[in-house]
């Protein structure tokens, strides 16, 4: 375990994490054999625990992978997935998000052990314990790869966060409330107040009324 004092212009933050440090840094694919079964992710060739999750990001994530991802399927988009498919970010990294899309025709992207390319949308469930140095070193990984769209859905700021490439570069849009659209999911509309908190409405109702429009 290490204490990492992070420093920059904004801000100073003490931080534990714990790592599994190799002899040398330890390449994605032979990092997939000895990850299977474990909650961890590859972060420069080094093995990183990831946190236990909590309630609220529990709740939060499984509402939205059964709206979204019914709402996928119905619709023929493509394929949602829930938290425990590896993404290979590069040739020594690889990510766990704890929700992606990948679109009809990319899906062959999807192997069995993990994604070999960039999802058309991650989302991350960000909560009061996750490290602001992790999540800079997340976003970047999401950048070098590609994602199109990279969403942040902040409990404890009640804020959601979207990221969408436009060429090289990353637009950035901060919603508190009203209705939230995604490029990568045409056609659904949620309400970020039903992202951020509870008790959420009927999956069912919502799914219902998309349809019947």
């Amino acid at each position: 375990m290490a204490n990492l004092l992070i420093e920059s212009e904004t801000e100073q933050s003490r931080e534990t994490r714990v790592v599994h440090v190799a002899e040398r840094a330890i390449p994605f694919d032979p990092f997939l054999a000895r990850a299977e079964g474990r909650f961890v992710e590859l972060v420069d060739g080094v093995i990183v625990d990831k946190p236990m999750i909590q309630l609220d990001h529990e709740r939060c994530s499984r509402w939205l992978y059964q709206v979204a991802g019914m709402y996928a399927q119905r619709s023929g988009l493509g394929e949602f997935l829930s938290s425990r498919i590896m993404v290979r970010t590069d040739a020594f990294g690889g990510r766990m998000p704890d929700l992606l899309f990948v679109s009809r025709d990319r899906i062959d992207i999807i192997q069995q052990k993990a994604v070999y390319g960039a999802p058309d949308l991650v989302i991350e469930i960000v909560l009061p314990g996750d490290r602001p140095s992790d999540l800079r070193a997340l976003e970047a990984d999401y950048f070098k790869l590609g994602v199109p769209e990279l969403v942040f859905i902040h409990l404890q700021k009640q804020e959601v966060r979207i990221m969408r490439r436009r060429d090289d570069a990353y637009d950035e849009t901060v919603i508190l409330d009203g209705p939230l659209t995604l490029d990568s999911l045409p056609g659904l509309t949620l309400q970020v107040s039903w992202l951020l908190r509870d008790p959420r409405p009927d999956r069912f109702d919502i799914l219902s009324s998309i349809f019947a429009a």
